[in-house]
C-alpha cells in the first residue's frame, strides 16, 4: 500500500512539475486574439461505456469512435461559427498532428483537472506538450476536451427502475412519502474543456458539463454537448478584421 501510495505521490509530482504557473498578464488582456489566427480542435478525449444489469462496467471502442467523430464534427462547426471567416478552425487529424502528443496533452489536461477544481486550472501551463503541439500544427490556439459516457443496458434500466419504484412505495409506508430515493446511475454523463495558449501552453478559460446533453454517439447529442461545451467562450473572433 505504501509502494503504491509512493507511486501515485510520485506521478502526480511530474504531472504538476509539467503544469507549472504563469505570471504573465492575464488571459483576459490576451483575447480577443489580434489577427487572424488558427484555432486547432485538438482530436477529442471520450470514453463511451456500458453498464449492464449486473453492474458490469465495460469499454465498448466502437462506441466511442462513433462519439467521438460526431463530437468532433459538431465542435468544428459550432467553433467555426463562434469564431468568424477570419479564423481557421481545423481537426489535429487534418493537420497530421503527432499523435504522441496529442496524447500526452490530453494526459496532462484530465490529472490537472483531477488535482484542481476545474476553474483553478485556468492560468496553468500543460508545458511542452501544448507548445510542441502548437509548433507542428500552427495552431495559435488549442481547444481540447474530454468526455465520459455511460450507455445502461435495458436490463440496467429495468432494474433500477424495480429498485426505485420499491423504494418510493417503503418511503410512503415508513415516511409517509417524506424523502428522496436517488437513481443510482444518475450522472452518468460528465465533460470539460479548456481553451489553451499555443505559445506559452497556458490554459486561458475553461468549462464543465456534469449532465443533461444526450448521447454523444448521435448527432443531437453530440450537438448538445459541443453547444454547452463552447457555451461561454470567451470572444474568438480577431480584433482586428
Amino acid at each position: 500500500m505504501n509502494t503504491l501510495r509512493a507511486i501515485a505521490c510520485a506521478g502526480a509530482t511530474l504531472i504538476l512539475a509539467a503544469c507549472s504557473t504563469l505570471s504573465h498578464q492575464p488571459a483576459a488582456s490576451r483575447l480577443p486574439m489580434p489577427r487572424p489566427y488558427r484555432l486547432l480542435l485538438v482530436r477529442p478525449d471520450i470514453q463511451v461505456r456500458q453498464l449492464t444489469a449486473d453492474g458490469a462496467l465495460s469499454f465498448r471502442e466502437d462506441w466511442t469512435d462513433a462519439a467521438r467523430l460526431a463530437v468532433a464534427e459538431q465542435l468544428q462547426r459550432v467553433l467555426t461559427g463562434r469564431a468568424g471567416g477570419n479564423v481557421d478552425v481545423v481537426r489535429s487529424e487534418a493537420v497530421n498532428a503527432d499523435a504522441a502528443l496529442v496524447a500526452e496533452l490530453h494526459l496532462r489536461h484530465d490529472a490537472l483537472g483531477k488535482m484542481l477544481p476545474r476553474p483553478k486550472t485556468v492560468g496553468r501551463s500543460l508545458g511542452d506538450a501544448a507548445t510542441d503541439l502548437s509548433k507542428g500544427t500552427h495552431g495559435e490556439l488549442l481547444y481540447v476536451m474530454h468526455a465520459d459516457f455511460t450507455v445502461r443496458t435495458t436490463g440496467r434500466k429495468t432494474l433500477i427502475g424495480i429498485g426505485m419504484v420499491g423504494c418510493s412505495l417503503l418511503q410512503t409506508a415508513v415516511l409517509g412519502g417524506v424523502g428522496n430515493c436517488r437513481n443510482p446511475d444518475a450522472g452518468d454523463q460528465s465533460a470539460f474543456a479548456s481553451l489553451i495558449d499555443g505559445q506559452t501552453g497556458e490554459i486561458l478559460w475553461t468549462t464543465v458539463v456534469t449532465s443533461g446533453v444526450g448521447d454523444p454517439r448521435h448527432a443531437p447529442g453530440a450537438q448538445r454537448l459541443a453547444k454547452a461545451l463552447t457555451r461561454r467562450l470567451p470572444d474568438l473572433k480577431p480584433a482586428r478584421r
